[in-house]
């Protein structure tokens, strides 16, 4: 049976106002768009062995609650702006509850409690007693605290708790004298404001217009499906997977060799999974930062967790040494220019958004040291606990955890779009290629092997002994065929649109009925006009599936080429789109606008047209610049 000693949260009238930092501002909207939902909670569970004094332990954190302003500090919008209300004092809300069990279920209704922004409060305390040794649960929400906070916080309760039971480790040096930090948060979002006013601030802005200029690649790890409409965040899973003691052997001396830490050699190898996945040279990967240069700032508690976005090029195929050192130095330059906000670099980028994907990258990759962590909590008696699975801010994170019984690789991922087993075969590529990388870091990234025996043993046995015969087909017949085999399979996904096999093949027979109508036959030439993207495979099938032959117009050309190529070959027909319009519309009578035509073309058939082309019909004719003849 539980009983429950809850203390109402009350408030002195008496406030202070302050503006929002620019992480609380994007947090607040993050969270309104949450509509009340656990995502941004952050509860910390510990166990405690033995009997515990609730009462001690409720002082211990109502003295957390007294000496942290942002655990008293609510969020009230003021004409527009974000505004941070601390209350000159608080009362702590806590609760004790007396059962046995696991306390899973006791753990999952503590982070599902929810958190009033306006009407705070944003912290809270609870102890669950069990017949042996009870579980602490401290809780606040994402906007007043991060990860660095926490370890504060449990740090300081469990050292205020021994000094006042008696209980204090020898190694602590006795009585812990709690202390009100020199500054607040307040202090530090009133610092931020003026620093992004400064030369410093712009200096750090101009570095990340520099890192992240350009086409940004918008290929995240590719997903089992892809439902859209519904906003991030969505429901996590995890897995988990062990290095062996032997690759971390050789990964430390590799670490030594390079002046690498750990975390940039195991990035270096996850980036090169990634693009193995995805088929892209260009890799960004988010890594969150303590965000914590200024000494003065170490022990306060309140969001200053930031977000650096890693980009590097495997292009050349470096040997993984090259392209380990390479990182290591795009790491460190990013670490110094960690104070901007990352929410200031998307808001200069201004990238395309949707509710469904996290603005310039899908996959976060992380560091956690859970050693140093629990090396720092007073006493033998305090031990970590893994809370319940919340919601996924990304479509993978993969956290490298460093324990006492060593390294680990803990991965989080939206389980609305891939399936645990997509996941572990991800996880076991990756620990294939970390052991070869660190075994002969001189190979270059693209001959490290990531397949296991298992793996490539069915692939050579199924190859033929002896050449067979083909059937001559059609490249849209075969590909018509695999869609209706696996008609709700992610065929294409480009960040802005995602389309699985049924629907490629749907949208491209209705572009296919237009282009007949158009004239379109066996042996005609058609332009294709598109960036890369879904729309540029609707166009290309839909050609084909109406008999023609296409021909690609690269929108990355100069204009006066693109106008030879349609002059020289006759065009009288182009697919296109309206971002690339201007570069065809004067010079072909008869074209379509996958963009601006897309309501007309959805109401056409989405069964193929009958066509009549065979395979010895023209299928499609470039125009090369001469290098490759």
């Amino acid at each position: 049976m539980a009983t429950h000693v809850t203390a109402e949260a009350v408030t002195e009238p008496s406030i202070s106002v302050f503006r929002a930092s620019r992480a609380q501002q994007r947090m607040y909207f993050l969270q309104e768009m949450e509509e009340g939902r656990p995502t941004y909670h952050m509860p910390v569970f510990c166990a405690l062995d033995g009997a515990v004094d609730a009462e001690v332990l409720r002082a211990c954190a109502q003295g957390l609650l007294d000496r942290h302003e942002a655990l008293r500090t609510r969020f009230v919008l003021d004409e527009g702006e974000l505004t941070q209300h601390i209350d000159a004092s608080a009362r702590l809300d806590w609760s004790v509850t007396e059962e046995d069990g696991d306390g899973e279920r006791w753990m999952e209704a503590q982070h599902h409690r929810p958190f009033d922004l306006a009407a705070g409060p944003l912290f809270r305390a609870a102890l669950l007693r069990r017949e042996k040794d009870a579980v602490l649960a401290l809780g606040m929400h994402h906007i007043v605290g991060d990860g660095w906070s926490a370890g504060l916080l449990l740090r300081e309760i469990l050292s205020d708790y021994a000094a006042r039971t008696g209980a204090a480790h020898p190694a602590e040096g006795g009585a812990f004298a709690p202390v009100e930090p020199d500054f607040q948060y307040a202090d530090f979002s009133e610092w931020q404001e003026e620093w992004l006013d400064s030369p410093a601030a712009e200096r750090q802005l101009a570095y990340w217009a520099d890192q992240l200029g350009g086409e940004l690649p918008s290929a995240g790890l590719p997903a089992d499906r892809r439902p859209g409409g519904e906003p991030l965040p969505r429901a996590a899973a995890l897995h988990e997977a062990a290095v062996p003691g032997d690759v971390l052997e050789r990964l430390n001396r590799l670490c030594r060799e390079t002046d690498s830490t750990l975390f940039t050699t195991m990035l270096a190898a996850f980036q090169i999974v990634l693009g193995r996945y995805t088929g892209c040279e260009d890799i960004l990967v988010g890594t969150p930062v303590a965000n914590r240069n200024r000494s003065e700032f170490e022990d306060t508690v309140g969001l200053f967790v930031n977000t650096l976005v890693i980009r590097s090029d495997l292009s050349d195929d470096p040997r993984f040494r090259d392209h380990l050192k390479r990182l290591r130095d795009t790491v460190a330059d990013a670490q110094d220019h960690q104070d901007l906000p990352f929410e200031r670099i998307v808001e200069h980028l201004n990238p395309e958004r949707t509710t469904d994907r996290a603005p310039l990258f899908d996959v976060l990759f992380g560091f956690q040291d859970e050693a140093e962590t629990t090396a720092a909590l007073p006493g033998p008696r305090a031990r970590l606990l893994e809370g319940p699975a919340g919601s996924a801010k990304f479509d993978l994170t993969f956290d490298v955890v460093r324990g006492d019984d060593g390294v680990r690789c803990r991965l989080e991922y939206r389980a609305d779009l891939f399936e645990p087993a997509t996941v572990e075969r991800f996880t076991r590529h990756y620990l294939r290629l970390l052991a070869a990388a660190v075994a002969e870091p001189e190979l270059p990234v693209s001959r490290l092997p990531m397949l296991g025996d298992e793996e490539l043993r069915p692939l050579s046995s199924a190859l033929p002994d002896e050449a067979g015969s083909v059937t001559a087909r059609c490249a849209h017949e075969v590909f018509a065929e695999h869609a209706a085999r696996t008609p709700d399979a992610i065929a294409v996904t480009d960040g802005a649109l995602t389309l699985s096999y049924g629907e490629l093949d749907h949208r491209a027979n209705q572009l296919a009925h237009r282009l007949r109508g158009l004239g379109v036959g066996p042996d005609t030439l058609v332009g294709l006009c598109a960036p890369r993207s879904a729309e540029l495979l609707v166009g290309l099938l839909g050609i084909l599936k109406a008999g023609g032959a296409y021909l690609p117009l690269d929108p990355d050309n100069p204009p006066e080429r693109l106008r030879h190529i349609i002059g020289d070959a006759g065009l009288r027909h182009v697919v296109g789109t309206t971002a690339t319009r201007p570069l065809w519309e004067a010079a072909a009578p008869h074209a379509v606008d996958l963009t601006a035509d897309a309501d007309r073309l959805a109401e056409l058939p989405g069964t193929a047209p009958d066509s009549g082309v065979t395979p010895d019909h023209l299928a499609y004719v470039i125009y090369t610049s001469g290098s490759t003849g």
